[in-house]
């Protein structure tokens, strides 16, 4: 048996509300009572993971994140076929927070897909080949940034392109 005092302190620091918001462990070999081994489930998460894997946990930091996208061309017309995109993260490490933006080929932003999103060791997003104003974006290459950072200070941006493709 074990046991643990919850507190709500025990949160991600920049999470704005934690309601509804899962503590997950980070080491089961690490002591439970432990501050420094729990923090907030990632929102790519779904911000639990209930009878999964945790999406936070303590891995070796191999300090490289990668970032993919598939499919890499998609037509969101909403015809059942490769409609959406999803944006795949692999952080190299865990506790790091995502922005993603999407850009145009002339280096416009078009859509802000993500805002300080809580990331696991792993996480996706998907886009739906809509702006910020909720318009279908025109066919085209569009730059995927993804921004992480840590609490730590590390950052590390990754890019990736896709295609938005039309049936004439």
């Amino acid at each position: 048996m074990d046991e643990l005092p919850y507190s709500d302190n025990w949160h991600f620091p920049l999470l704005d509300n934690p309601d509804g918001v899962a503590l997950e462990r980070l080491q089961y070999e690490a002591p439970t009572d432990s501050r420094d081994n729990w923090t907030s489930a990632a929102a790519s998460a779904g911000f639990g993971t209930p009878t999964g894997v945790n999406s936070q946990r303590y891995n070796i930091n191999t300090g490289t994140a990668t970032v993919s996208a598939a499919p890499k061309i998609f037509s969101p017309d909403n015809d059942g076929l490769d409609d959406y995109t999803l944006i795949n993260l692999n952080t190299g490490g865990s506790g790091y927070t995502a922005n993603v933006t999407i850009y145009d080929a002339q280096g416009r932003a078009v859509r802000v897909l993500q805002r300080n999103a809580t990331v696991g060791n792993t996480g996706s997003f998907r886009w739906d080949g809509l702006n910020d104003k909720q318009q279908r974006v025109l066919p085209g290459n569009y730059i995927i940034l993804t921004d992480l950072f840590n609490l730590e200070g590390k950052r590390q941006q990754l890019k990736t392109v896709v295609t938005v493709a039309f049936r004439l």
